[in-house]
């Protein structure tokens, strides 16, 4: 492919609760974020060619399919709406990401108008667990970017880069960012609380390293809610125990009293994990994640006395970077993306 005039920036959050993306172009266009529910469902090509897509009423986001070598991918709402999608919380995040990115770049080149060809430059957050899978999945999202069909046509995205990250480590950018010195001298420990999985990462004088990860993230607690509400889906409990918060006063009476019978088990289960994974000569400790902030009030009480945690590296999101109202769920991405745009500065520089 000839070289192309605009370049895409772009990180990815696999999350279990979807796919959170902050992207820019190299050309100097304006960040923005992007969100899709976490569904993938494989359906033929009479179904996705089927599908009338117009731009002028729908987000890409909502619409987006992809395809290459004859097999065909639903994702996000589209996959849940047309396609029946389910949660797919049981396999490994790796195994359907090169979709998600190919649907990534898809919209991508709409939101930010990059056309049918163009570089990119990636950076992705996975599981730690995941993180020895991370070279065959680069290679796998290389070549298959190099051409595939989307809702718009034909894409041709040469990926020339490809950074993998463990989840958390763009909250670790931000806390180095913001408070460099404390960084450089303490060992302070990284409890990332997700809605699939939690994980604690510690720096270590300024080094990364990944301590522990465990399935103990918000479906937890939606799981143990699940078989007191008359064993509602999972999936049909998340917003609404979500929107609940810890006092649960938003509430159905009935599924108050699920939350509540569910609540001390599960933070039981959360805190012993954490006090057994931090390590003993943590002194400081940074709570991030969406769970982190359902959880604010009971981790206040239960961790202020030991480490007076940092909530988020002490960030928010600048103005008009959260399209899609992620709050604080979209910070390990926005730290991710600002190292890759740093990192093709310097590149610029050098040529």
């Amino acid at each position: 492919m000839a070289q192309s005039q605009k370049k895409l920036v772009a990180s990815v959050d696999f999350g279990g609760c979807g796919v959170k993306s902050v992207m820019g172009s190299s050309k100097g266009s304006l960040m923005t974020s992007s969100y899709m529910e976490p569904y993938a469902v494989s359906v033929p090509h009479s179904s996705a060619a089927s599908l009338q897509v117009s731009l002028k009423f729908s987000d890409p986001e909502n619409c987006c399919w992809v395809g290459w070598n004859g097999q065909y991918v639903a994702l996000g709402y589209l996959a849940r709406s047309r396609f029946l999608g389910k949660e797919r919380l049981v396999e490994a995040k790796v195994v359907t990401a090169a979709y998600k990115v190919l649907g990534m770049l898809w919209v991508a080149s709409e939101r930010l108008q990059l056309g049918s060809q163009f570089d990119a430059s990636l950076s992705l957050l996975l599981p730690a667990n995941e993180m020895h899978s991370k070279s065959a999945l680069v290679e796998r999202i290389k070549e298959l970017a190099k051409n595939f069909v989307s809702p718009a046509g034909e894409i041709q995205a040469n990926v020339s880069t490809v950074r993998c990250f463990p989840e958390g480590a763009g909250i670790f950018y931000l806390l180095a960012a913001r408070m460099p010195n404390e960084l450089r001298k303490s060992d302070i420990a990284i409890a990332m609380l997700g809605y699939r999985n939690a994980s604690i990462l510690v720096s270590r004088r300024g080094t990364l390293e990944v301590i522990a990860t465990s399935d103990l993230g918000f479906h937890a607690l939606v799981k143990e809610v699940s078989k007191r509400a008359n064993n509602t889906y999972p999936e049909e409990l998340v917003s609404t125990v979500a929107a609940g918060g810890w006092s649960g006063n938003k509430l159905s009476f009935e599924l108050s009293a699920a939350v509540s019978e569910s609540q001390p088990l599960y933070f039981g289960a959360l805190e012993n994990w954490l006090r057994n994974s931090i390590p003993k000569s943590c002194d400081r400790l940074v709570f991030c994640g969406g769970t982190a902030d359902y959880l604010k009030p009971k981790l206040e009480e239960t961790f202020a006395k030991s480490f007076n945690p940092i909530w988020h590296a002490g960030e928010s999101l600048p103005p008009g970077a959260d399209n899609f109202e992620l709050g604080n769920r979209l910070l390990d991405a926005y730290g991710i993306y600002l190292v890759a745009t740093a990192a093709e500065r310097e590149l610029q520089a050098k040529h």
